[in-house]
């Protein structure tokens, strides 16, 4: 099965209000209540994401955005809907600094307890780095 590519939304947002509005309008129609549950990360990457929510998902787990960070896009969202085949994948460039990200990330993270699965995906991390990854 081919990578599914990502797209970028064509827009250079200079806000991260202005990315979210943007991807709701593009994901969900703006309806945000269509993305009720906090989307967790489960692994590492550049913004260490692992245990922290970074973004927002549907009941069904099928259309989520979430908050990222590499070093060549910078802070962006990505944007992607499992509903469609191929997939939707969308990246929405924003400019603010990855110290805000970051903010915005421990704030929904303040809000929730963490589930056993998350709590399981941070523990299998720690164990990896104690055991230097073998």
């Amino acid at each position: 099965m081919a990578k599914e590519i990502e797209k970028p939304c064509g827009t250079e947002h200079y806000s991260f209000e202005e990315a979210v509005t943007h991807t709701y309008m593009s994901l969900v129609g703006g309806d945000k209540e269509q993305l009720p549950d906090p989307f967790w990360g489960k692994r590492g990457g550049n913004i260490g994401n692992i245990g922290k929510v970074i973004g927002w998902q549907s009941a069904d787990r099928k259309k989520r955005w979430r908050l990222d960070y590499d070093p060549v896009k910078g802070v962006h969202i990505n944007e992607e809907d499992f509903s469609l085949i191929p997939p939707k994948k969308i990246c929405h460039p924003i400019k603010i600094s990855e110290a805000l990200a970051r903010t915005y990330i421990n704030k929904w993270t303040s809000r929730y307890d963490k589930p056993q699965d998350v709590i399981e995906a941070e523990e299998e991390l720690l164990r990896q780095v104690r055991e230097g990854f073998r």
